[in-house]
């Protein structure tokens, strides 16, 4: 339950608060005109020990460089 309650915390986070109160409401198929965005859901690979082996600004450099990649990739 509480990993649970750590994931909503993070999605709530993550997810805009228009997508999470569409998808309370059951919705499923939806889209609202928002020009270029990007939403990337990862599953890295030991993230855990990751975490634990950087600093905070060191770990948001190496998010950021994900993102970049991703979004490079997109393009």
């Amino acid at each position: 339950m509480r990993n649970f309650l750590k994931l909503k915390q993070i999605l709530n986070i993550l997810v805009p608060s228009l997508v999470r109160d569409k998808l309370r409401s059951g919705g499923e198929n939806f889209y609202d005109e928002e020009g270029e965005v990007t939403i990337v859901f990862i599953d890295i690979h030991q993230f855990d020990n990751i975490v634990n082996s950087y600093n905070g600004n060191e770990l948001l450099a190496l998010l950021d460089q994900v993102y970049n990649a991703f979004d490079q990739f997109c393009d």
